[in-house]
């Protein structure tokens, strides 16, 4: 109830005394790594997760094991978090070998573990390994409530196009602005793809694209929030224009 209130300082209280209480509970070291993890404290999120795995099996095998049935996928459920937990680590540090095997491991144990195959998916796009990128993004899609998978539609229309699936891009660009209407990199991207397909259609989304820009960059007060407008969006804008048959003035752009 703390945790979710954000009442943290009362949360991490009771999660001491509960360790303190049952020091071999699995859901107790699991709050407890996910919290160190959260704060950035990787060696003692790692070393508790670890022994967390331990008492899980033991616990999962041993005494309880009459239960099984009943309580199986829960304890799946909290190795896979154990194993994001040290996946997550060897992420941050990227040393991709070991997280991709933790990240295998965890979403064996629980396939709806969606945090850990958007970081397989992650380290696939590394890899520019878009064959194994994309059933990790397309299972969050497919699995996940819509509000929790709009940024995957971004990244499927990404995998899409590197996998000449031209129409499959086009379709997930579509959701990724009716996702998010300010989404302007989906805009560009989408753009650069239409631009032989459909030049009219490149050519409306890139200027929507400047105008969410110029907008956002209107309401920065710091510099370093601003964003940089790169000249080849412009310079395709003008291309396009002349493809159309629009005329334009070259001076504008000087200026």
């Amino acid at each position: 109830m703390d945790k979710k209130q954000k009442n943290y300082k009362s949360y991490f209280e009771n999660l001491e005394k509960a360790y303190n209480s049952s020091q071999k509970n699995p859901q107790v070291l699991l709050e407890l790594a996910e919290h160190y993890m959260f704060k950035n404290d990787f060696e003692r999120a790692v070393k508790i997760a670890r022994y967390g795995l331990t008492c899980s099996e033991k616990l999962q095998h041993g005494k309880i094991c009459r239960f099984k049935t009943k309580t199986r996928k829960d304890y799946n459920e909290m190795k896979s978090r154990f194993n994001y937990v040290i996946a997550n680590r060897y992420h941050h540090q990227k040393r991709y070998k070991e997280a991709q095997h933790f990240y295998n491991q965890s979403i064996t144990f629980y396939p709806n573990n969606f945090e850990a195959q958007f970081g397989l998916g992650q380290i696939y796009l590394a890899q520019r390994n878009w064959e194994n990128a994309y059933p990790c993004f397309n299972y969050i899609m497919t699995h996940c409530k819509k509000t929790e998978a709009g940024e995957c539609f971004k990244i499927l229309a990404y995998l899409s196009s590197k996998l000449k699936k031209k129409d499959k891009a086009c379709e997930y660009y579509e959701k990724a602005i009716s996702f998010n209407a300010n989404d302007y990199e989906s805009m560009i991207e989408y753009a650069a793809l239409m631009e032989t397909m459909d030049p009219t259609n490149a050519l409306n989304l890139y200027t929507q694209s400047i105008t969410i820009m110029e907008e956002i960059n209107s309401k920065s007060q710091e510099w370093e929030e601003k964003i940089f407008i790169h000249p080849e969006i412009l310079l395709n804008i003008s291309t396009l224009k002349l493809k159309i048959g629009i005329k334009i003035f070259p001076s504008i752009f000087l200026n």
